[in-house]
């Protein structure tokens, strides 16, 4: 037989918690709650502040592998042969002014050019013997003959060995046929022995089936610098620091300082805030970039008068007189001396970090880490005559 609770024990089991003890139980789960954010919060900082710092360390790695490998062919002419009057074929432009951009550049940023021959990236073969020195028929393995400009080289690559100038290109199914240049002021006088290095229509015909062909073009002017580049489409106001290659045709007789026509704009790198371009004639002892003050071409006059009083020392043996670099008559004068290249790259978080721990900057700041990596670069064409 069940019992009737009586009105005690209904009490006892329906008492609760006070609302004093709920206060201090919200309070100490309050407390508890708060101090696992804020470890949860530094957590998610330290994350975000290492992954923006790797990210600035892969591109700044990423930036200079590229401008290493193109840096390196400077001074690069293929065929061989003596250069128009260029003055400067290798020009460092310092001090230039820093674009205003997200993240900032920090100063005043340099820029190198340098003028060499660039292969173009075509693989190709003649497809039959020439039957005349004004045109060759081609079989094309890689790449495509309508990258061809006029004025680009052709070099035959068998035993009778020739460099010809394009003069049109006419595409078919697997390769083309290519008409070469024929006019004398593209190749050698033989009444001057002036010589560009290249042949005026081909002077052999016994150029067989398979020769391999290899295609240049010649006198181009490149340049790395750190523009604003809108790298996000949907908001074209917003400009970021990149690092930038720019390639073109260089003019004969124009002057590597002044030179402002690009046909090719490609951005190398995002977040490149700074970019420092020394040069050395004497292998690394000295640098010729020390005291310049100006900007532009007004520093590079400075850069030249140190190459200069260092060329003037350097003992050249049985070469022409290569003392001075401004010299037209003698402008490949790098090949000559010890010549190397000192790269200065900085780059930048993509946000800003809270930097409140690193000496030299204030407790409450929140900058943009920067990272800066120095390489040495011996380009590969410089420097011959060792």
């Amino acid at each position: 037989m069940l019992r009737k609770p009586t009105p005690a024990l209904l009490r006892h089991g329906s008492k609760g918690f006070s609302l004093v003890e709920l206060l201090v139980a919200m309070a100490f789960i309050s407390l508890l709650m708060v101090g696992m954010l804020q470890v949860y919060a530094s957590s998610l900082k330290g994350f975000r502040q290492a992954n923006e710092t790797v990210t600035a360390q892969r591109n700044n790695r990423w930036a200079l592998d590229q401008i290493q490998d193109d840096i390196q062919s400077a001074g690069y002419f293929f065929p061989p042969r003596p250069m128009p009057s260029v003055i400067n074929p290798f020009v460092i432009l310092p001090n230039n002014a820093a674009p205003v951009t997200t993240p900032p550049v920090p100063g005043p940023t340099d820029e190198v050019r340098y003028l060499a021959d660039q292969p173009i990236a075509i693989r190709a073969q003649l497809s039959a013997v020439p039957a005349a020195n004004n045109s060759i028929s081609v079989a094309v393995q890689s790449g495509n003959l309508t990258d061809l400009q006029v004025g680009d080289y052709v070099l035959l690559m068998d035993s009778a060995f020739e460099s010809v100038v394009v003069s049109a290109v006419t595409t078919s199914s697997g390769g083309g046929i290519i008409t070469l240049d024929t006019n004398s002021s593209v190749g050698q006088d033989p009444a001057t022995g002036n010589a560009t290095g290249v042949s005026p229509g081909l002077a052999s015909l016994t150029h067989q089936v398979g020769t391999d062909l290899t295609f240049i073009r010649p006198m181009q002017m490149v340049r790395y610098s750190i523009q604003g580049v809108a790298t996000d489409p949907s908001n074209s106001t917003l400009l970021v620091p990149c690092l930038v290659r720019q390639q073109g045709n260089f003019p004969s007789g124009s002057d590597g300082s002044t030179f402002n026509t690009w046909a090719q704009t490609v951005v190398v790198a995002e977040n490149v805030v700074g970019m420092t371009v020394d040069v050395s004639a004497d292998g690394g002892a000295s640098w010729a970039r020390t005291g310049v003050g100006g900007a532009g071409t007004a520093g590079w006059g400075t850069i030249t008068t140190n190459l200069n009083n260092r060329l003037a020392t350097t003992p050249l043996v049985s070469v022409p007189p290569y003392s001075s670099i401004s010299n037209a008559a003698y402008p490949l004068w790098y090949r000559f001396i010890p010549v190397a290249l000192r790269l200065d790259l900085t780059t930048s978080t993509r946000q800003r970090l809270d930097q409140s721990s690193v000496t030299g900057i204030a407790t409450s700041s929140n900058v943009y880490r920067l990272r800066k990596q120095t390489l040495m670069i011996p380009p590969r064409n410089f420097t011959y005559g060792l």
